[in-house]
């Protein structure tokens, strides 16, 4: 049951979200200002996944003011019959078939909280389909009492109540994980009987872990991650070489793992490791001592803030992975990196892309422009205060409600994203730009830079313009600034028009003005079939006619041009036809730097 969207209602500032859908390609971000309500929708839908019956973890979740409120977090989840048929049998149970049937028709299904109750429900449309009575089984007809006995058939799974709805589909959706600021650090030391005591009572109860001794939860972590087992630790206790060894061959693993993600050098070279050792204090209590090792031992609170987010987070989200392999997540990280430097931030975003994305679903909340990918921007849902209606989530940055000087710091990370990618660029990396139309050129470019493993992929920046006529301007800075660039354009009129432009008033090379061969917009290089199939990954009910090109048919239809470009984005191996003819335009664009 992996979750498309989300909706939320009356929640702290929040009067109505919208409908939120999620990233195809498993990471969605949530980009805005401060306190424009992005951490209160990720503790929405962290109240969503608690268990039956149970209040928000969140206090004061209810709006101030607001005595007719009803608040509410609801999921679009995607279903799957026969996992979901197969999922409820094994307890004796099944769906009443005419949901069923409405189901498989829909291929989705709402599911909603109240959060004042904690209590699910089904959409309105799905609870009308539900049998309010259970069936009661067929009884014996008198006169055939004396009959034979036929071959006894095997039992028929129970209808499953509505009233148990909620608490059996918990079990199939993923666990909703939320991580803040992950105060939790590894402490110096820390003694390991009463860390053993704590541990085994805690498993006893059936308890997750809690915070018995400052820096428990991140020692569980590391020991965890490292394979320390505390029995063999109290086994040898009172043999100190053998002990230190065993410590030191488990650390080993833990450091090499950690340096994968967190890239910061001293003089060039990575050198932190990761030290756990044992130690006595005065009274001769054993405990483990924990160090951060760089050129000089040091111990953890001695770092930096932002090296002590990081770990903790590493350790967190490693840990649980290794815990639990098998576990389907949604992971909720509010403000990651908030005390890291550029650098390091892009390496949270190694982490999530490398480690995280690839098995599990990942929402984050972010105003920096360092964690905003600019060949993903597909991926940006944009939270703001709107007024009155308070805060909303729109999925483009084209929306209708971002119109306007008001929403400028709203989308200020954005923007700096796109222009610190291009400053970067000019700093050494390269001196290579492609100008675009727009974020959908955008969109399907960079995608497809990704898709092919182009050589253009890290040595040109392909930069969106807000129409064809807005890259004039763009050329000019680039002139300014002295850097090379080409331009991309549609064959139409005002892609013609600025075409002109460039040749008689920049003097561009016409070598550098690219247009698509046999095509009036990007969308009409794709294979007109696989384009009809991406028409409908968007809406079942949108189309291509015969002999009808991929621009007329967005043009007849009306269709979002962004939304689609990001559907594309999330399935680019769908189109293998499309890549041979992208594969010849990524290599025109390429000689028109040559």
């Amino acid at each position: 049951m992996k979750p498309l969207a989300f909706r939320v209602q009356d929640f702290r500032s929040i009067k109505d979200t919208g409908v939120c859908s999620l990233a195809g390609d498993n990471v969605t971000i949530l980009a805005g200002q401060n306190e424009a309500g992005k951490s209160a929708v990720l503790m929405a839908l962290r109240d969503f996944d608690l268990e039956e019956g149970k209040s928000p973890l969140t206090p004061e979740y209810t709006p101030e003011g607001n005595d007719d409120a009803e608040p509410r977090v609801s999921v679009l989840f995607e279903y799957d019959d026969d996992w979901i048929t197969s999922a409820l049998a094994e307890d004796g149970v099944a769906l009443p078939e005419a949901v069923r049937e409405h189901l498989k028709a829909q291929g989705q299904w709402w599911i909603g909280r109240d959060l004042d109750t904690g209590k699910f429900s089904p959409s309105d449309e799905i609870s009308k389909l539900w049998p309010k009575v259970e069936t009661k089984p067929a009884q014996a007809n008198p006169a055939q009492q004396g009959a034979p006995q036929a071959q006894p058939q095997p039992a028929q799974p129970k209808i499953l109540p509505i009233v148990n709805f909620g608490q059996r589909f918990r079990l199939l959706w993923p666990q909703f994980v939320y991580f803040d600021l992950f105060q939790d650090q590894l402490p110096r030391q820390i003694a390991v009987e009463a860390l053993h005591q704590n541990i085994q009572a805690r498993k006893a109860k059936g308890q997750q872990p809690t915070q018995s001794q400052p820096g428990q939860n991140s020692v569980e972590d590391y020991l965890e991650l490292a394979g320390v087992d505390l029995n063999e630790v109290l086994r040898l206790k009172d043999q100190d070489k053998v002990l230190s060894n065993y410590l030191k061959r488990k650390a080993a693993g833990i450091s090499g793992d950690f340096l994968n993600y967190w890239k910061q050098s001293v003089d060039g070279t990575q050198k932190v490791e990761l030290h756990v050792r044992h130690a006595r204090n005065a009274q001769g209590v054993l405990q483990l001592a924990f160090y951060v090792h760089d050129g000089v031992d040091q111990y953890p609170e001695q770092r930096s803030k932002g090296f002590l987010w990081f770990l903790s987070f590493y350790l967190r989200l490693a840990a649980e992975e290794k815990r639990n392999p098998n576990g389907n997540r949604l992971l909720l990280i509010d403000e990651p990196g908030t005390y890291l430097h550029a650098k390091a931030q892009r390496d949270v975003l190694h982490l999530i892309e490398d480690k995280l994305a690839p098995e599990q679903q990942v929402i984050y909340s972010t105003h920096s422009p360092y964690l905003l990918p600019t060949d993903k921007l597909h991926r940006l849902r944009i939270v703001f205060r709107h007024g009155q209606r308070g805060t909303i989530v729109v999925d483009r940055l084209t929306h209708p409600d971002l119109r306007g000087e008001e929403f400028a710091d709203t989308l200020s990370p954005v923007i700096s994203a796109i222009g610190l990618d291009i400053r970067d660029r000019i700093g050494g990396l390269t001196d290579k730009n492609l100008l675009v139309e727009g974020l959908s050129d955008h969109t399907y470019l960079t995608t497809w830079l990704a898709q092919l493993k182009s050589p253009l992929q890290t040595k040109v920046c392909v930069f969106p313009g807000t129409s064809a006529g807005s890259l004039p301007t763009l050329g000019s800075l680039c002139i300014g600034w002295g850097l090379k660039f080409s331009v991309l354009l549609d064959r139409d009129d005002a892609g013609l028009k600025t075409a002109e432009k460039f040749a008689n008033k920049l003097g561009l090379s016409s070598k550098r003005i690219i247009h698509p061969d046999n095509a009036v917009t990007i969308e009409d290089v794709f294979d007109a079939g696989e384009f009809t199939a991406l028409l409908a990954k968007l809406d079942p009910s949108l189309n291509l006619k015969a002999s009808e090109t991929p621009s007329k048919g967005i043009r007849r239809q009306n269709v979002d041009k962004i939304l689609l470009a990001r559907k594309f984005a999330e399935s680019p191996a769908s189109f293998p036809k499309s890549a041979i003819n992208f594969g010849r335009l990524l290599q025109t664009i390429e000689k028109s730097f040559e």
